[in-house]
């Protein structure tokens, strides 16, 4: 499963399940009926991503050497990226750009503009296990963390180079909304929380620092984060078997990330009837 929020409407959930990609109305996420279909591929889709401020594309990752990009106004294919050989795995916006994106293919990482029809940039993880996640830093500084199959995160700009220490919190990683941790899931089960680390400081000061620490913030096994640009609100999206469950929680611009991680960890939060309920203050 990968989703995003459809940049037509941030009420829009946007979810690829097998072969299809479909969206669903986050106001009736507790009432039956099926999600709208959008489209159906050929290959499995390995994963999506819409584009920043409000443009209208999401990025969709097929099993294949493809990548589609799917325009919500006219409700049709935009575009095709291609690569000359190996498959699409995972694919992300940058947060500073509605042009530019990473994918990866096991242990490479490529940087697309998307009014070319190749990449501008590519390097190697550096490591043997499989890439499972990417993610831009949400401060819009041009960085990018790799989350590998062996539970390593590791950090690089987009030139290839390591920029920040690594850390081992899991396959799965996205920046935090105050772009100052990261948060991880997907560690071996026994510590299946979602995690928020301190960022690691960059080369070379990380040289003479303290190893990173972190602490659990949600005990869900998967999430992803949906951030409007003013930062004014933060959904947190958990996957439990087969329910999404949303979080919506308000983010004032001088909230800090331990404050972020502190609502989370509140006994009160999330409610036990799983809605949509502002958190505690």
């Amino acid at each position: 499963v990968s989703l995003c929020f459809s940049p037509a409407s941030r009420e829009y959930l946007v979810v690829a399940t097998g072969e299809d990609l479909i969206f669903w109305d986050t106001n009736k996420l507790q009432k039956d009926g099926p999600p709208s279909l959008l489209k159906r591929f050929k290959k499995p889709i390995s994963s999506i991503s819409c584009a920043p401020f409000g443009a209208q594309h999401v990025a969709i990752a097929c099993e294949d050497k493809y990548l589609t990009l799917y325009d919500f106004r006219a409700e049709g294919v935009a575009g095709t990226l291609t690569m000359a050989s190996g498959t699409f795995g995972q694919v992300q916006w940058s947060r500073a750009s509605e042009h530019i994106l990473a994918t990866s293919n096991e242990s490479e990482i490529r940087i697309w503009d998307t009014r070319m029809l190749h990449p501008v940039a590519k390097f190697n993880s550096g490591h043997s296990a499989k890439i499972c996640s990417i993610a831009w830093s949400a401060t819009g500084v041009q960085e990018i963390a790799v989350g590998l199959q062996d539970m390593t995160i590791l950090f690089f700009n987009v030139t290839g180079e390591q920029c920040r220490p690594s850390i081992r919190g899991g396959p799965l990683v996205r920046y935090s909304p105050c772009g100052k941790a990261v948060v991880t899931s997907g560690l071996p089960k026994g510590d299946e929380a979602i995690r928020l680390w301190a960022m690691p400081p960059a080369f070379p000061a990380a040289l003479d620092a303290p190893p990173p620490t972190s602490r659990p913030v949600l005990n869900r096994t998967y999430y992803d984060f949906f951030s409007e640009p003013s930062w004014s609100r933060v959904r947190l999206v958990a996957f439990e078997e087969s329910r999404i469950v949303l979080i919506d929680m308000d983010v004032l611009p001088e909230h800090t990330d331990s404050q972020f991680a502190k609502r989370f960890s509140d006994p009160a939060w999330p409610p036990d009837d799983k809605t949509n309920t502002p958190p505690p203050n």
